[in-house]
């Protein structure tokens, strides 16, 4: 008897652990429910994994990926981990660019140039206004910062092109040569 009590005892804690993890997912469901910390359609990123919600279960979460997979999350994950949700009070994003010259250009002209192309471009948001910080001094180069807003998350990689197609154009017009080092 005192073996089979033992078993059973087992068996119990086991399945306990077992249970905990759904109960924590099932609870954390209710909380998404009724706090609405995400919501469908929102741009989220958990865990280095990012995508669109597409779904938000009692137990678990799906969101697509820009690869085109679906990713199936536990609400649990969305409660306790940190999320960045992109989409949460606006569809704005920050696109960073670095941009570096060969050395001796005239940095003044290089930042006037950045400067009147993004404000020149209609998909560029005019506030919060775009910056351009020069960023580090190189034996060969001299890089820019450059910090632009687009207004709909969606489109930032196709705003990014854009803007990095009118750098190149305006540098090869203007005789700037870019250094090697450019990273973007």
């Amino acid at each position: 008897m005192d073996k089979i009590t033992i078993i059973i005892s087992a068996f119990g804690i086991g399945i306990g652990f077992g249970l905990q993890n759904i109960v924590n997912n099932l609870v954390s469901g209710l909380i998404l429910a009724f706090e609405k910390p995400v919501q469908i359609g929102d741009i989220i990123e958990v865990d280095n994994r990012s995508g669109t919600i597409q779904e938000i279960g009692i137990r678990a979460s799906k969101i697509a990926t820009s690869d085109g997979a679906e990713v199936i999350i536990p609400n649990g994950d969305l409660i306790s981990h940190h999320v960045v949700n992109w989409t949460l009070s606006n569809n704005n994003r920050r696109i960073e660019l670095i941009v570096s010259v060969k050395y001796g250009t005239e940095i003044e002209k290089v930042k006037n140039l950045l400067l009147d192309l993004l404000n020149a471009r209609e998909d560029v948001m005019k506030e919060p206004k775009p910056l351009v910080f020069l960023h580090n001094l190189n034996g060969s180069s001299v890089d820019f910062r450059i910090l632009f807003w687009a207004d709909d998350i969606s489109q930032w990689l196709e705003l990014k092109t854009h803007v990095l197609s009118d750098i190149f154009t305006v540098f090869e017009k203007e005789g700037i040569q870019m250094s090697t080092t450019s990273r973007i």
